[in-house]
């Protein structure tokens, strides 16, 4: 398993260093006689680009558990390694489990996973960052890729950039956003997808920001499939902190 840890929030940033658990755990042993032996290891590999090659050596993990080291069901192996750039990760593991009688092996490979130099995966949900230090996790469960936050109203998707090197681009080369391409953009948005406030009496424009999901300042553009809106707490607390720290 592997799990994003950020540093702490000071002063509305995140002064420290953030760094990747990486860890492999017995948690059970199933049947009257259970494995005689259990081999893994957990191979985390990054690259500055999402389609790969996975080669840059992260992070690695690795367990040999006889029969008598799985009495104790919580033995683990466990790395803690410090995030410095912003990457994309791709983790593969690997279990061997030998019986008396016959043997069992799954490898399964996660990724490609982005987290930012600060250790913070690509939001994917909100998280109040006065009350939780750590977000929720944008990947594990059933899922083998990242989780990516959808909008309810029209299912356009905030994807993630294909690179971590993109330069800022200077203020005065960047494109222009005011209230009139904002309001341009909301009338586009109800043409395509319908008006929001009819689906959810709940819903306000006001309350929430168009985001450019390839930032302004990392050469981002006004086209329609750039922007998806996002309620304001969302995106001043998790999406615009995140990019602080690409």
């Amino acid at each position: 398993m592997v799990s994003y840890s950020s540093p702490e929030r000071q002063n509305n940033s995140y002064p420290g260093q953030g760094h990747v658990q990486t860890f492999l755990m017995l948690t059970d042993t199933d049947g009257p006689i259970g494995p005689l032996s259990i081999e893994g290891d957990i191979d985390v590999n990054t690259s500055n680009n999402k389609t790969g090659s996975f080669t840059e050596d992260f992070a690695n993990v690795e367990a040999d558990w006889n029969y008598l080291e799985m009495f104790d069901e919580y033995e683990y192996e466990f790395a803690f390694t410090p995030v410095e750039k912003t990457k994309f990760y791709e983790i593969e593991t690997n279990l061997n489990v030998e019986f008396l009688t016959d043997q069992d092996s799954v490898t399964e490979t996660v990724g490609p996973i982005l987290a930012n130099k600060k250790a913070f995966e690509y939001p994917c949900r909100y998280f109040d960052p006065r009350e939780v230090n750590v977000p929720g996790q944008c990947h594990g469960g059933d899922f083998t890729t990242q989780l990516l936050y959808a909008d309810p109203y029209s299912d356009k998707v905030m994807f993630t950039p294909d690179t971590t090197t993109m330069s800022q681009v200077p203020p005065e080369d960047r494109v222009p956003w005011n209230n009139e391409l904002r309001g341009e953009y909301i009338a586009e948005y109800i043409d395509r997808y319908g008006d929001p406030t009819k689906k959810d009496p709940d819903f306000a424009w006001k309350d929430y920001d168009i985001h450019h999901i390839i930032p302004r300042e990392y050469g981002g553009s006004n086209y329609f499939n750039n922007l998806i809106p996002l309620k304001r707490e969302f995106h001043s607390q998790n999406v615009t902190p995140w990019w602080t720290n690409y």
